[in-house]
């Protein structure tokens, strides 16, 4: 009996320890999925800040300064177009005219020598105008006769001009006070031309030939543009004509 006891306690023993150790069923996970694009972004997060493009630069207004000691047929020519505002004070404008050389010229002005027609002067060498020009004494020296502005323009090529044989005449009767004097020199424009004055030649060169190399004639000014702008050739100039029309030089031929 007692054997039988200890057997039935044994199976229990047995029975009970394969209940304990049974595989219990796997949960089934019903959680939200992590998200593989990163974290989520709040409703309430600022929104980005647009990037911001540099404005185009303004275009600087173009102020021509507008030098006394420019030829004055040129300073009109300046003055009539309306696209540039002129001012005199060089400090106040950031474009002007500068003397230059015959390659880099944008506009020529052509001066003569002249002398009343019925005068006996034929020939002037160029080293004695100038010397005639800055006052220096000779026994051959002619009287000069020029107007103020004309004076001007040409002091850099002859240097200042001495009173002693330069005159200053007002351009109205600058012919009137030559044929006057006859024997006497004078200096002008080459638009100022007409018949009754005598162009005479310098360096072999003469305005009213149409051989003239205005590249080797001593009385022509050539100018070009200059800036303090960052770049000349950007701005929108305006082309400037030279006061040697040859269209003149048929009329002036006609008299000589």
């Amino acid at each position: 009996m007692r054997k039988k006891w200890v057997i039935y306690l044994w199976l229990l023993i047995w029975i009970s320890g394969c209940n304990g150790n049974g595989t219990n069923p796997t949960a089934i996970s019903t959680s939200t999925p992590t998200s593989l694009t990163g974290p989520e972004v709040s409703s309430n997060s600022p929104s980005p800040i647009p990037t911001v493009l540099p404005s185009p630069s303004a275009v600087p207004e173009v102020v021509l300064w507008l030098d006394e000691a420019l030829p004055v047929g040129l300073i009109d020519q300046l003055s009539r177009n309306t696209m540039l505002r002129g001012e005199y004070e060089k400090d106040q404008a950031n474009v002007w005219l500068e003397l230059t050389t015959p390659e880099q010229s944008r506009v020529t002005w052509v001066y003569a020598l002249v002398t009343p027609f019925s005068s006996l002067l034929e020939q002037v060498d160029y080293a004695q105008l100038m010397k005639w020009w800055q006052g220096q004494a000779d026994a051959e020296a002619v009287n000069i006769l020029v107007t103020e502005d004309t004076a001007n323009a040409l002091e850099p090529l002859l240097g200042k001009f001495s009173p002693l044989y330069v005159t200053l005449e007002e351009e109205t009767g600058l012919l009137e006070a030559a044929w006057k004097q006859r024997d006497v020199l004078a200096i002008v424009p080459f638009d100022q031309l007409e018949p009754r004055w005598k162009v005479i030649p310098l360096n072999n060169q003469s305005p009213i030939s149409n051989q003239f190399k205005v590249e080797d004639y001593p009385l022509a000014l050539n100018y070009r543009w200059n800036t303090s702008l960052p770049a000349v050739e950007s701005l929108h100039l305006p082309e400037l004509v030279s006061n040697r029309d040859e269209n003149k030089l048929t009329e002036i031929g006609r008299a000589h």
